[in-house]
């Protein structure tokens, strides 16, 4: 009997036994001395076997819960080093299928209807079999050809205690190693959230219908449709697109197509989907992308999507932006814009080697830069300098190297810099418009507004802490001339900000007013304040760009 360092609870104990077994028989011994008093004879796989495989193979043998947290783990590029995450991105998803009198019964229990009462044709051969659910083909009794996604039983009871054990371990590693820059309870709570989300098909469901939504005025992208009667929360049913996945390359170019048009399409529809709907598919692996045979395509599998606050929308538009003007600032400021760098941030350090990564990588133009290699580079500085991205972002740098990659296999000549720089120059207006510049200016006044009035609350907090010998201050020493240059630099920058924003407030409520006289159909007082605006915010927007600290 194990006498474990940690508490599981009783139903978990032989399941943490388990676990503990294979860290064992896969040489990850520092972590068994840390959870376990067992005294452990070593195997020697560790010196034969390189340390990121025996931790796949690991995962790949503890089953579905650590396949899929690996899985999600592997795109922690800022957390995790790039090895290990590509070596995790290679996990498994296939298992053996569960008997399809078992699926019956699970769709009945779902649905409330047999299965012979909804299909003419169910067909008796799982389609796929993955580690959650199993799909299969099946007709509706009007004619209709559906996929049928059923969830594989007791699969979230299982998962349910795997994720309990895996808060137990990171509770007690995170007491035990009280100096590290990441919590490894955040790390597994963010992570259980999108295993959590996988295993709920409603919410899948929700993700492919407003794909659907928001490409209904794009022709060029199809989204599977989702038959409400027939979905729960453990079956999904949605429309069968009969097309040719993108990584049958042989018979695409057999068929016939463009294969240059098509990865121009795949790379455009996802650019649409990150800097203008801020929500993007966050698996678009060669499988989940189908070329329709009038050279549209069509996106399937949204179990998981991306999502882009404003804030995050702002910082990948400024990161993109200073990859086209080669500006190390441009990506510093944003990072300080979402809170990415704290105290534990080598920050002179950091910048340093972001300068470095500019240098080596522009030597050539932007057009033959590639994407992948800028993108790793970042997320390895990133990981270096513990900088703290949200999960999102990094599931979005994953997400752009696999279209990379998908584009390339399609097209040796294909670079996402280069249509990325197209459509934005392309895209310009939609993803910068007036409306939405206006409305993140009221947005950033109501942020200022909003810390300005929670002051006395942190200053209150903070004389608390200081009172109670609770305060730790960490002060790094640099030419004070340049800390008041910059603060100078950042408050007159503050200042226009707020006023260009007010002007553009101002501005829209005056073209709402019937006011006379009138210039070129508006009230002349609402356009000398927009002209006014625009003149301000170009003048703020090149100090910004050109800027350069001294």
């Amino acid at each position: 009997m194990d006498i474990f360092k940690i508490h599981v609870n009783k139903r978990n104990v032989l399941r943490f036994s388990s676990i503990i077994d294979t860290f064992i028989k896969y040489g990850l011994y520092e972590l068994v001395d840390k959870l376990t008093y067992r005294i452990i004879p070593r195997n020697g796989i560790e010196r034969k076997v390189p340390f990121e495989v025996r931790v796949r193979q690991c995962f790949q043998e503890l089953g579905p819960t650590f396949i899929k947290f690996g899985q999600l783990l592997s795109t922690r590029t800022d957390i995790i080093p790039e090895k290990l995450a590509d070596e995790l991105s290679h996990l498994q998803d296939k298992v053996e299928p569960f008997e399809t009198a078992v699926a019956y019964h699970i769709f009945k229990e779902e649905i409330g209807l047999s299965v012979e009462d909804v299909f003419v044709r169910f067909d008796e051969v799982p389609l796929a079999s993955a580690s959650i659910g199993q799909v299969y083909n099946a007709v509706l009794k009007d004619g209709s050809k559906v996929i049928v996604k059923i969830q594989r039983p007791d699969v979230e009871e299982i998962i349910n205690s795997d994720l309990d054990i895996l808060f137990a371990i990171a509770r007690f590693l995170d007491k035990r190693d009280e100096d590290r820059p990441i919590s490894y309870t955040e790390v597994v709570e963010e992570i259980s959230r999108g295993i959590r989300g996988e295993l709920d098909y409603h919410q899948e469901g929700r993700n492919a219908e407003r794909f659907k939504e928001l490409f209904k005025d794009d022709t060029s992208v199809y989204i599977p449709e989702i038959y409400w009667n027939y979905t729960s929360r453990r079956v999904l049913t949605m429309e069968k697109i009969v097309g040719i996945p993108v990584k049958d390359i042989e018979k695409i170019k057999d068929e016939g197509y463009d294969i240059k048009k098509i990865a121009k399409l795949g790379a455009f529809s996802f650019m649409k989907q990150v800097f203008i709907f801020g929500y993007f598919h966050g698996d678009p692996h060669p499988s989940n992308i189908l070329v329709l045979s009038d050279e549209r395509i069509a996106l399937i599998d949204f179990g998981v999507v991306g999502r882009l606050d404003r804030h995050l929308m702002r910082f990948v538009r400024t990161l993109f932006m200073s990859f086209i003007y080669q500006d190390v600032d441009m990506v510093l400021e944003g990072l300080e814009e979402i809170h990415a760098v704290d105290s534990n941030t080598d920050y002179l350090g950091f910048s340093r080697e972001l300068y470095q990564m500019f240098d080596e990588l522009y030597i050539n133009p932007l057009e033959n830069v590639n994407m992948e290699e800028i993108l790793r580079s970042f997320m390895n500085i990133i990981y270096k300098y513990y900088v703290h991205l949200p999960a999102d972002f990094t599931l979005l740098v994953k997400t752009l190297i696999t279209i990379e990659g998908v584009g390339r296999k399609l097209d040796p000549e294909f670079k996402l810099s280069e249509a990325a720089s197209q459509f934005l120059r392309e895209n310009l207006k939609y993803i910068y418009d007036y409306r939405s510049m206006i409305k993140e200016g009221f947005d950033s006044i109501k942020d200022s507004v909003g810390n300005i009035a929670r002051m006395p609350t942190h200053i209150s907090r903070v004389l608390r802490r200081l009172e109670n010998n609770d305060l730790d201050l960490k002060i790094r020493f640099i030419e004070t001339q340049k800390i008041r240059d910059d603060i100078n630099y950042a408050s007159n920058k503050l200042s226009l900000s707020v006023l260009v924003a007010a002007l553009s407030i101002a501005s829209a409520m005056f073209m709402q007013i019937d006011m006379r006289p009138y210039i070129f159909g508006m009230p002349f007082i609402g356009f000398l304040t927009f002209c006014i605006t625009v003149i301000l915010g170009l003048w703020l927007l090149f100090s910004v760009i050109f800027h350069r600290p001294g």
